[in-house]
């Protein structure tokens, strides 16, 4: 095969904001990019506490990170509702830079191996609802491991793992 050079590769990139503030007071956009039913779980008063992994976005563009008002720079709380699901730990944020996310865990008593779909909500420190997320679905703790390929490749690395620094001082 003969090596030629007369080709020509052209590559092109186009970035567009998510999100374009209105003129006006600034302040954090969040969105809830993902929460998912994980098969993690933490004791909790001798009781299996399921882990709801969220991930929250400041969607403003990265060029309003110089302005204080467009960061969370305070507590925020996260929570998960739905049927048959009940807030043990809400999870906590306390800063986020626009074009930034970070994963936040939630704990949940999922009851009757709840079905259906459950709801994000996002309060700022003073309590108000700054954002509410639909229609994420509720899949029941697994607490029976057996011996098959499919069920085996659901678990999940521990939370103490995955908060681990190792080689890190």
């Amino acid at each position: 095969m003969a090596h030629t050079s007369d080709r020509l590769h052209i590559f092109a990139l186009s970035i567009t904001p998510s999100f374009v503030p209105s003129t006006g007071s600034l302040s954090p956009q969040l969105s809830v990019r993902n929460a998912q039913f994980s098969t993690r779980w933490e004791d909790v008063d001798d009781q299996r506490a399921q882990v709801v992994a969220v991930t929250l976005a400041n969607i403003l563009p990265g060029s309003y990170a110089t302005s204080l008002n467009a960061f969370i720079d305070s507590r925020y709380e996260i929570s998960v509702s739905g049927e048959g699901v009940f807030i043990i730990a809400a999870g906590l944020v306390y800063r986020l830079v626009p074009a930034d996310q970070t994963r936040v865990d939630v704990l949940v008593f999922n009851n009757n191996s709840g079905t259906g779909n459950a709801t994000v909500m996002i309060k700022d420190g003073s309590g108000n609802i700054v954002g509410t997320s639909g229609g994420w679905p509720i899949v029941p703790l697994q607490t029976e491991w057996i011996v098959d390929a499919d069920v085996l490749t659901t678990h999940e690395t521990p939370t103490w793992w995955n908060q681990a620094k190792y080689g890190i001082l």
